[in-house]
């Protein structure tokens, strides 16, 4: 029986995980350590104990692109970080989230999540070059997040960041937070630094990269013009005007743009507001952002 040999049970599976890593067969490597009996065994192990096991498990499950199965010991350490007081076993953890909503496809969560850690010191814990990265991942995340205001919040972070010119894609990622428009020229270099998850098409036939890109030009057309035909936008867009009217609708309706399509004569309207009003919303802007570089100096 297993449970009279426990212990030996344990350091077995454990060599044989570190055989599989070795030959990078991450998924057989990640089921020899989800076999060992954390829970009801006869050995009592601490929580910190059960907790590196759960995220080393989930690592290695998304090392083998298994979000599924990673999400499964990603929920069962988050039972136990609570009683967790060391520092780089809470950084794994919360990276291990951050990778899993990555790999789910929910770039702007992703995104707010790698951009928290990334800011953060951890008093020294742990090298500049490792927060650089998540840095890195925080900003491919934004971009490929689905354009509107959350997501715009996230770019104003990460180009606030004093790091971010030594990121690569920065450049796109200042276009999206100045609201300009994106060739398609331009994001050909970035998609090819892309994960395969990443590169995934969704229902419609684009990718995810396409669909961000052209939301993102909607709304940096809706900035320029007042109103265009369809046709313009479609051209504009490099798409048909179908294609365009059918994306500018979907933003719309999810109120992630403000306008109104009009049908009969071909038309889309944007409504910019109140110019007052806006103007007035960058000085609060302008005041508040001042304000955050004085305390972080302060700090």
């Amino acid at each position: 029986r297993v449970v009279s040999f426990e212990e030996e049970d344990f350091v077995i599976r454990e060599l044989l995980s570190e055989v599989f890593q070795a030959e990078e067969d991450w998924s057989e490597a990640a089921k020899c350590l989800a076999a060992i009996n954390l829970e009801t065994g006869t050995r009592c192990r601490t929580s910190l104990q059960k907790a590196e096991k759960y995220v080393k498990i989930a690592e290695l499950y998304l090392e083998d692109e298994d979000a599924v199965s990673a999400d499964t010991f990603c929920t069962r350490a988050a039972m136990l970080m609570h009683e967790i007081q060391d520092v780089p076993l809470q950084l794994r953890f919360r990276v291990c989230h951050a990778r899993i909503l990555d790999s789910k496809r929910k770039f702007l969560d992703a995104a707010s999540k790698y951009c928290d850690i990334s800011q953060q010191t951890f008093d020294g814990q742990i090298c500049e070059g490792d927060l650089l990265q998540l840095l890195k991942c925080a900003v491919t995340c934004a971009i490929l997040a689905p354009a509107g205001p959350q997501r715009s919040r996230i770019l104003a972070l990460l180009s606030k960041d004093e790091r971010i010119c030594s990121v690569e894609h920065h450049e796109i990622l200042h276009k999206m937070f100045m609201e300009r428009l994106i060739r398609s020229s331009e994001v050909q270099k970035f998609e090819q630094s892309l994960m395969p998850h990443q590169k995934a098409t969704t229902a419609d036939g684009q990718t995810v990269l396409e669909r961000a890109v052209l939301q993102h030009n909607v709304l940096a057309a809706s900035r320029v013009y007042k109103n265009m035909r369809l046709p313009d936008l479609g051209l504009l867009l490099e798409v048909p005007p179908e294609r365009a009217e059918k994306i500018a609708a979907k933003m719309i309706a999810e109120q992630r743009l403000t306008g109104y399509i009009d049908q009969k004569s071909g038309i889309i309207h944007f409504d910019a507001g109140d110019e007052s009003l806006q103007q007035w919303d960058r000085h609060i802007r302008n005041v508040c952002s001042q304000v955050n570089s004085v305390l972080l100096k302060v700090k």
